[in-house]
């Protein structure tokens, strides 16, 4: 994601009529995107170990989810 390119757009129609609520679309896709987060997070220095650690504990995180979907769909059988 730190490479890819994201264009994030929104504009006035007939969902979106007024600009307080452009504004508000504005900033809930530029939170779905991560574009916020991203920007935060390379504010601060992050040493190798400390990369290294956060992206085992996101993948764990992944893994984790991914299980929990997985059992949820057998029980529903």
């Amino acid at each position: 994601m730190a490479n890819k390119p994201i264009n994030v757009s929104v504009e006035l129609d007939e969902k979106i009529r007024s600009s307080d609520h452009l504004i508000k679309v504005f900033i809930r896709k530029c939170k779905k995107e991560g574009i916020v987060k991203e920007y935060r997070d390379k504010l601060i220095f992050e040493t190798k170990g400390q990369k290294k650690r956060r992206k085992k504990a996101e993948g764990e995180a992944r893994s984790r989810s991914k299980n929990s979907k997985k059992r949820r769909a057998k029980t529903k059988r």
